[in-house]
């Protein structure tokens, strides 16, 4: 499983010394976007919508879950497939849509849709998609 992986891949290298090319603090990683990204996709981005409450109570939610790794415990990796639309998916996770996404990446939802594609995860595309869906979307038979 690609997550295990990974995860693996992350600890060998701390143990190493190597950090992050990322930060994992979320200010820290916000403060990055920051300096790469032209002021009007940052604003895009970082904000939200109306006096961004919702932002505050998904936060706040965040800091309230703790992940606790199990480590040498002789269990089989778990298997999070997923049946949804009579398709198999790697995980119940799903590329949520974002409107303007060229702002981030100059392939927008091009890029997205491949790296969903890579994970097996179904994809989302926002109504103000920078992408037009014909050409690059074909919807399912049946």
């Amino acid at each position: 499983m690609w997550g295990r992986s990974v995860q693996q891949a992350i600890y060998l290298r701390g143990f190493l010394g190597e950090r992050p090319p990322l930060p994992l603090h979320p200010e820290a990683l916000e403060e990055a976007a920051k300096k790469r990204m032209s002021p009007e996709a940052f604003a895009y981005v970082a904000g939200g919508a109306g006096a961004e409450a919702t932002m505050v109570q998904n936060r706040k939610a965040f800091t309230e879950i703790a992940l606790w790794p199990r480590m040498l415990r002789g269990v089989p990796p778990p298997d999070l497939k997923t049946i949804l639309w009579h398709k198999t998916w790697s995980a119940p996770l799903f590329l949520a849509p974002i409107g303007v996404l060229e702002l981030a990446h100059p392939q927008a939802e091009l890029a997205a849709a491949r790296a969903a594609a890579r994970r097996g995860i179904p994809l989302m595309v926002s109504n103000q998609a920078s992408h037009p869906w014909s050409g690059w979307w074909k919807p399912p038979k049946g």
